[in-house]
């Protein structure tokens, strides 16, 4: 089977993360999981995928660290990027509007994980 896409994804849960990688494996994708945003930086810092989902709490760097330092590097200002959280987003820990595409508000149904990653990738 040909990949559609390769997706970051940046999930602390273990639960949650294998049933995301199940599913979008499961329709073709191909799925990197870090488990935090430190793990996510070293990533980012070597591939270009083409879509990033990410939690918002996250162990060392959050996920709105993720996202700033998505848009200050060149070959990753156009990648686009999924927020997965349960917090709202007048909060502190969101990142601007336009660091972001989309929000998947936990608990998710995986039809929608679907539809919204669908948006993103062809």
């Amino acid at each position: 089977m040909n990949i559609l896409a390769n997706i970051l994804m940046i999930e602390d849960n273990t639960f949650i993360g294998r049933v995301i990688q199940m599913v979008l494996e499961e329709v073709g994708h191909k799925v990197e999981w870090c488990k935090s945003g430190t793990e996510a930086f070293d990533v980012l810092d070597s591939k270009q995928p083409d879509l990033v989902m990410t939690d918002l709490g996250l162990p060392g760097k959050s996920g709105k660290e993720v996202l700033e330092k998505m848009r200050s590097e060149q070959h990753l200002v156009g990648v686009p990027a999924i927020i997965m959280t349960g917090s709202f987003p007048d909060s502190k820990d969101y990142p601007e509007k336009n660091f972001y595409q989309g929000i998947l508000e936990k608990p998710f149904d995986l039809e929608e994980l679907k539809t919204t990653i669908k948006q993103w990738v062809s």
